[in-house]
């Protein structure tokens, strides 16, 4: 279990007296927030776990040391929980100007220690302060790889005016101050987060991680579609993963109660999977190109365009139920690059060592394969631009290391421009 930390701010004001309150945890007269929130969140926790009081050097003197209230200050009030470990974080800058931001940032960085779960008091954050911890927060969760488990605010102004509490609430027991459960600001972060990582990178993880508890049909459906494009999984892709399943999950979503966070969410995924459909391995090999090219996968992208047009040739001639067949992809291979010599060598290997029963009906097949890229001889050229001696699937295959080098924005175009050639032949 990780340790935990508590981060809170003093500020330089005179506090009055109230109760804070949250659910049924009241508690009782206090002065500082910083001890009602200790006794609702820290009671349980060991000396492992650390409380930080971050200080300037006026919060310090009068409201740390005392000055206001005859030397009974937060230091003293804060003595009774002895077995919690608190520091006191002295000599912070106010953050009036850009140096003293970033020297806060430093310091407050600094004191969060790795895999920590941070509970963070925002009720004295002065100025600037609170976005700047919620920057912080950010940081240490993608950093420190830290957790947020609360962010709290004590709402004392609920109460009225300062001035006028005393008059409208003389006895302290009646001024209840809620106590704010603020949470969700760092929830959102991870939505956006995990948003932004989607739509603009096509990443599901965090996504799914997310809606994993609520919807976990949708976080498997996710997972299994971006992997699947990721690692050129492409007989999963177009024949094994249910797209209607997970389209019909998004449908069912939208008529059931679910977080508010996902929302705007389901039209951008539905937008993103409208060109992948079940059973129709050209449509959904061709979607994966366009996906690669808007997420910059420019390797997948290329074996996707490779791969979808020799899958294109054994289902125009063979069937779909052949597609998987290695044999017969290679000799779609073949009959795209219409290369005699290849051909012929192609032939002298594997095509021999077939049963002669079967070796007429497989020329046979080659044969209406090479016609069929004769009769649509935009095919072949596409296909040589892209595997052939100057093409760029070595080249990026090999790291560049081959004498027909390209550099990286050679690559991005080339491809992109032979997919809208295929688009242009109206394959799918």
């Amino acid at each position: 279990m990780p340790r935990k930390i508590f981060i809170s701010f003093l500020g330089n004001n005179q506090y009055k007296e109230c109760c804070y309150t949250s659910g049924s945890f009241n508690s009782g007269v206090v002065r500082f927030v910083q001890e009602a929130m200790i006794d609702l969140y820290c009671q349980n926790w060991t000396k492992d776990d650390r409380i930080y009081m971050f200080l300037t050097p006026e919060a310090e003197i009068n409201n740390w040391e005392g000055s206001f209230y005859d030397g009974n200050g937060l230091k003293n009030i804060l003595l009774k929980f002895k077995h919690l470990t608190i520091e006191a974080v002295t000599g912070i800058p106010s953050g009036m100007d850009e140096q003293e931001i970033w020297k806060l940032f430093e310091i407050l960085f600094e004191k969060i220690e790795p895999e920590r779960e941070i509970y963070l008091d925002i009720t004295h954050s002065f100025r600037s302060l609170p976005m700047l911890q919620m920057v912080l927060l950010d940081y240490a969760k993608a950093l420190k790889g830290c957790k947020v488990a609360n962010i709290s605010y004590g709402a004392f102004e609920v109460l009225g005016p300062a001035y006028e509490i005393e008059k409208k609430y003389p006895n302290p027991h009646d001024r209840n101050a809620p106590v704010l459960n603020l949470t969700s600001f760092s929830t959102l972060q991870d939505w956006t987060q995990a948003a932004s990582e989607f739509i603009k990178l096509g990443k599901a993880d965090n996504l799914a991680n997310l809606v994993e508890d609520s919807q976990p049909k949708l976080a498997q459906h996710l997972i299994q579609l971006e992997q699947s494009i990721a690692t050129c999984r492409g007989k999963l892709l177009t024949q094994d993963l249910d797209i209607t399943e997970l389209k019909n999950t998004l449908l069912f979503i939208k008529d059931v109660p679910i977080k508010e966070q996902l929302k705007p969410l389901i039209s951008k995924i539905e937008n993103k999977i409208e060109g992948f459909e079940n059973g129709n391995t050209l449509k959904n090999g061709f979607s994966a190109v366009d996906w690669c090219i808007q997420h910059n996968m420019i390797q997948q992208g290329i074996t996707f365009l490779q791969e979808t047009l020799i899958t294109h040739i054994v289902e125009e001639i063979v069937g779909k139920d052949m597609i998987n067949d290695l044999f017969y992809r290679e000799i779609a291979a073949t009959s795209l690059m219409l290369l005699s010599a290849k051909g012929n060598r192609f032939f002298e290997g594997k095509f021999t060592q077939r049963p002669e029963d079967q070796q007429q009906l497989i020329l046979d097949q080659f044969n209406l394969m090479r016609d069929y890229v004769k009769a649509n001889a935009p095919l072949k050229d596409i296909y040589s631009e892209l595997i052939g001696s100057e093409g760029f699937r070595n080249d990026i295959n090999h790291c560049g290391f081959r004498a027909n080098y390209h550099s990286s924005d050679e690559l991005r175009e080339s491809l992109k421009n032979l997919f809208q050639k295929i688009r242009d032949l109206n394959l799918t």
